[in-house]
């Protein structure tokens, strides 16, 4: 009995090879201990490669599969999966040979488990080894395993898992057997007497008529559906509902037209209440499977009652209903296009309403691609909605905010700059612990400056809240922003031609001498974007000095982030002379994460003038000290060095 166990009998013995500890422990007395080595049987497999596990692993399968746990045979039936690639690919002939008599027979008796978790893994895996089998193995091997459950007249369970396994493995099936084999299998259970089997065949019609064709799927699969969704069991219709999109999605374009809107219709006027909700929350991706023609009034008007209630015309009182309609408003809008806006306009307004912040979260996250439809109307229809979404609660103003630049792009040029304050209102109105929306503010800039290239507008708003974020207490808001610092810097000059020096220019200069060395690392990360998007004469004359000079810094975290952004500058800057000096010095540092980094720097663009250096100038000569390994948050890891006394330098 496990309840009577010391705390020596759950010990396990960590000193046994990895592949002996999951023999012996999968078969252990202990459920837990099965069942955590059963879940590691594929990575050790890959770790011992085939000829060990497959000696281990394949004598032990035929005790995992009658385990008494469900959960121990649940996750066998996982590893199965895994352990069938792995075999074939390690050794495709005796790979295939394991799969074919060894691995499928066992998957076979999963397969019809009692406990449904048990055959839904099962099932998963059979369909992922259907596609390592041959063609000519798929039908013995494979679809023999499902028939058998199709065919089990005494448990349902097993005729309901039969439905859903040969949808999934339709594709692997091709159409010739398809057509001969699951076609009429589906039709017949689409048929049995319990209503729980033609609920899962309702289900699972999809994948079989993609595969089968147009043809076959309309003549034999179409009049099953159609049977179905008039079932007396109103769950079997409700199931019809649910999968009227993937069906419609298989079959052509004429069905779709036809018959299947027929059956939407039935289904959205049904006795039952569960049935017309599930329809009506299949609706929106159902429209948009259907040509724009064929989208009527009524399917629209079916859609607009998940947010308006048709009765009392006020809002949808069933919240699930209000917040599919927000999900799939994009898609229905799209497949209307901006002519019949009209008849969306008021669902949309009243979905704008709605108090629950999950459904205006929705309509926040898709602003932009409702604008990107309506095209010449959105400023007039949505520029009030973008504005009260931005002084929304924060789950609501992030979607916003994230597609910020791409909702101003289908704005009017004068409207766009119009909008650029709203980022700097935005900041505002921030708390100091709600980072994740600065950094959302800051990944904006660049994508902005890109769109509105007005220099005048740029240093009015747009340069007021790089100058704010570039102060973040949070480094990773700070290293979005300079992102955007070579477009700023361009478009502030371009507003002041005459000036030798500019504002942001100065405060970048700055950081090289700040008194935080993390500012310290932002100017050198700066400097690797300007490095490659800016004047190089203005470079050279404003950065390089301080840039290269960081070499002599004190703190060795800015040592180290020197030496790799040398990885990631411009290939000019790079061949500069003070460049050149700053690479020998931190290829002799005294710490060695520094010289290591520097040392994989590509020299070989460095001149011959180096050669010609005095680098035995006391200036550039590093101090004679014994060279340590320097660990630190900002550092790689690296091999340490060992010393002539054999001693590692970690160990100072």
């Amino acid at each position: 009995m496990e309840s009577s166990l010391t705390f020596e009998d759950l010990t396990i013995d960590d000193t046994l090879p990895a592949l002996e500890r999951v023999v012996r422990y999968s078969c252990s007395n202990i459920a837990l201990q099965r069942l955590v080595h059963v879940k590691m049987m594929t990575e050790i497999a890959e770790n011992v490669g085939y000829d060990q596990a497959a000696a281990s692993f394949l004598p032990l399968l035929p005790y995992i599969v009658e385990d008494p746990e469900f959960v121990v045979r649940q996750y066998l039936a996982e590893q199965l999966a895994g352990l069938a690639k792995f075999f074939v690919q390690a050794s495709p002939a005796h790979g295939y040979r394991v799969l074919l008599e060894a691995l499928l027979p066992a998957i076979a008796k999963l397969v019809a488990d009692q406990k449904i978790e048990v055959r839904t893994a099962a099932g998963a895996t059979l369909v992922t080894c259907c596609n390592l089998l041959h063609a000519t193995d798929i039908g013995q091997h494979a679809l023999t395993i499902a028939l058998r459950l199709a065919h089990d007249d005494d448990h349902e369970e097993m005729r309901m898992t039969a439905a859903g396994i040969l949808n999934d493995m339709a594709d692997s099936m091709g159409p010739d057997l398809c057509q001969q084999f699951l076609v009429p299998e589906l039709v017949s259970l689409s048929d049995d007497p319990v209503f729980r089997v033609r609920k899962a065949a309702a289900l699972s019609l999809h994948g079989i008529a993609r595969t089968a064709g147009p043809s076959d799927s309309r003549r034999r699969l179409l009049p099953a559906y159609m049977r179905l969704s008039k079932d007396d069991m109103y769950r079997v219709r409700k199931a019809c509902a649910e999968n009227l999109p993937e069906f419609a999605k298989s079959v052509d374009e004429a069905t779709r037209e036809g018959p299947l809107i027929k059956v939407f219709t039935r289904l959205a006027e049904d006795n039952s209440w569960i049935v017309r909700h599930s329809a009506l929350q299949s609706l929106g991706p159902f429209i948009a499977t259907l040509p724009e023609t064929a989208v009527s009034e009524e399917l629209v008007n079916h859609f607009t009652s998940m947010a308006i209630d048709k009765e009392t015309g006020q809002m949808q009182s069933e919240q699930e209903l209000r917040e599919k309609c927000a999900w799939a408003f994009p898609a229905v809008c799209q497949k209307l296009g901006p002519r019949r806006w009209s008849e969306l306009r008021a669902a949309y307004r009243m979905l704008l309403s709605d108090r629950l912040a999950s459904v205006r979260k929705t309509l926040a996250h898709s602003l932009h691609t409702i604008a990107g439809i309506l095209t010449d109307i959105a400023e007039q229809e949505l520029l009030s909605v973008f504005d009260a979404f931005l002084k929304d609660s924060d789950e609501v103003r992030v979607g916003t905010l994230k597609s910020f630049s791409s909702f101003l792009a289908h704005l009017p040029p004068e409207t766009q700059i119009k909008c650029l304050p709203k980022l700097g209102e935005v900041l505002k109105t921030t708390t100091v612990l709600n980072w994740r929306s600065r950094l959302i503010v800051a990944s904006q800039l660049a994508l902005v400056c890109s769109l509105v290239p007005d220099a005048n507008a740029a240093e009015a708003h747009l340069l007021p809240v790089a100058l704010t974020l570039l102060e973040d207490p949070v480094l990773e808001v700070q290293c979005e922003v300079f992102k955007a610092l070579p477009q700023l810097i361009q478009l502030t000059e371009q507003q002041h031609p005459n000036e030798s020096d500019s504002a942001l220019r100065k405060i970048i200069r700055d950081f090289s001498s700040h008194h935080s060395y993390q500012k310290r690392q932002v100017f050198i990360l700066i400097c690797v974007q300007l490095s490659q998007k800016v004047d190089r004469s203005r470079f050279k004359s404003d950065f390089i000095s301080l840039y290269s000079g960081l070499s002599d810094d004190k703190v060795i975290s800015v040592r180290i982030a020197l030496a790799r952004s040398f990885h990631n500058i411009a290939a000019w800057l790079r061949e500069e002379h003070e460049v050149q000096v700053a690479i020998l010095k931190l290829q002799e540092d005294s710490c060695y994460d520094v010289m290591h980094l520097a040392i994989q720097i590509d020299t070989t663009c460095l001149s011959e003038r180096i050669n010609s250096m005095s680098v035995c100038d006391d200036k550039l000569k590093p101090p004679c000290i014994k060279q340590q390994t320097c660990h630190f948050a900002e550092s790689t890891s690296v091999h340490s060095p060992v010393d002539k006394n054999g001693i590692t330098c970690e160990d100072f």
